[in-house]
């Protein structure tokens, strides 16, 4: 995605972009009413933490297994799976703890009323506004329904009943989300990322799993052997590791200056690490990405090593998962402008911090572009329902918003800048405007 800047502009603080799963029909006010219910920092996409189903008795013990087998599909974060319910049928999403859910989000057209209930006191109390729902006629991408009244929960319960015969694919349910209440911050990368999460505020997105034994000695002392005994770090994971967007490992080591030098293994994957590296003599702090995919559901292990045939020691302690959820706005992997300057970095327009910021118009830079671009690269096609951008004082140029699509740029909208005020601004009339907009992830740095 691009965005322009023409005239000279004020300092423009960090901004997020919000995945939007809705087809705007309404009039402008009421888009600005329910649309700020998602795009507001408390909104946020709510992922389940566990998934059931219940199938009508009235069905085989095979057709049972087969809807048990694909309840998951439709909180898996793919479009291109579906669940198939041959009759009446309940899927059950279990959350980590009570939650204020405000809307969820279909994807595509399926043949099945839905119906939503909220568990109250082991009761199933139906959520006005999102009860009878056909989804018979729903648009081929995300469309949104509001509950009329926000409803704090634990379960929610999806009630599917076909409304023609489901024996074949391509007419399942292919995807849900749940939009709630919960803090939606952006982060810089995981060592703020950790640090936000060991605060009174950690962002609802996140989750933190905590390693015993809290201290380790890994290697080899003069005329000793290594006590293996407290080399491995183990951790118990509540929730399926395909839930997570991204993973890191964190951990306080002394001995080591970065995390390159540490030899380990998760879960007896290949064992990473090993490279010379200088020692350090104090403690720090190290975080590095994982694949999430080297997690399992219960027991996981972090096992550390000294190099073979190598002496002295190295200690570990306070090792941490951290893991991230999609939180609705966290699909941006890359800000980038065709003005690069070390002092004036594009990636602080994204990096949560709002002492930070971007100007396209800096006054003590060498280096100055007469248009300037901002281009966001996305982790995935994403469908953008607003922009959000923080002002330290109005505006009196142009912003251009254009968005890439089959491999060309396309104006998006063109926003008056004295039309913004200082602080947060939330943009959403474009959405109205091209109606669903697709942002594929093949993203670059290049001009409209």
């Amino acid at each position: 995605m691009h965005l322009s800047v023409r005239k000279a502009l004020p300092l423009i603080l960090p901004f997020f972009l919000i995945i939007a799963f809705s087809k705007i029909l309404l009039s402008d006010a009421e888009v600005i009413a329910t649309g700020k219910v998602i795009l507001s920092p408390d909104g946020i996409k709510v992922t389940p933490l566990s998934i059931s189903n219940e199938s009508s008795p009235n069905l085989t013990t095979e057709l049972q297994s087969l809807e048990a087998q694909t309840a998951s599909f439709i909180f898996d974060r793919d479009t291109t799976t579906e669940h198939i319910a041959y009759d009446s049928s309940h899927v059950v999403a279990q959350f980590d703890a009570a939650t204020e859910i405000r809307a969820v989000k279909v994807y595509g057209a399926s043949s099945y009323m839905l119906s939503i209930a909220a568990d109250q006191n082991d009761t199933w109390l139906s959520i006005e506004g999102l009860h009878d729902l056909d989804l018979t006629t729903l648009s081929d991408a995300w469309n949104t329904f509001y509950a009329a009244t926000p409803v704090t929960t634990s379960k929610l319960r999806f009630s599917l009943t076909p409304v023609s015969a489901t024996t074949d694919t391509g007419k399942g349910l292919k995807a849900i989300e749940i939009w709630g209440n919960g803090s939606r911050v952006n982060i810089k990368d995981s060592s703020a990322l950790l640090t936000a999460m060991l605060s009174a505020n950690s962002p609802g997105h996140t989750r933190l799993y905590t390693a015993a034994p809290q201290q380790g000695v890994i290697g080899t002392a003069a005329g000793s052997l290594d006590d293996t005994a407290d080399n491995t770090f183990t951790f118990t994971l509540n929730r399926m590791p395909s839930d997570f967007k991204r993973a890191y490992l964190a951990y306080q080591v002394l001995g080591l200056s970065h995390w390159a030098s540490a030899v380990r293994s998760i879960n007896g994957q290949t064992t990473l690490g090993g490279f010379v590296l200088p020692v350090s003599d104090t403690w720090t702090t190290q975080s590095e990405p994982i694949n999430p995919q080297w997690l399992k559901i219960g027991k996981n292990q972090i096992t550390f090593s000294a190099p073979p045939s190598s002496t002295g020691t190295y200690t570990i302690k306070d090792v941490y998962l951290i893991a991230e959820l999609e939180s609705g706005a966290n699909f941006v992997e890359k800000a980038s402008d065709n003005q690069p300057d070390p002092i004036n970095p594009a990636d602080h327009i994204y990096d949560g911090d709002l002492s930070t910021g971007w100007m396209p118009y800096p006054s003590d830079a060498a280096v100055k572009a007469e248009t300037p671009v901002l281009t966001f690269s996305f982790d995935k096609p994403a469908q953008l329902d607003g922009i959000a951008i923080n002002l330290v004082n109005t505006l009196k140029g142009i912003i251009n918003i254009q968005f890439l699509k089959n491999g060309t740029w396309h104006s998006a909208v063109t926003v008056d800048g004295r039309e913004l005020t200082t602080g947060w601004n939330i943009l959403l009339n474009f959405a109205k405007v091209i109606g669903i907009i697709l942002f594929p992830w093949q993203l670059c740095g290049s001009d409209a």
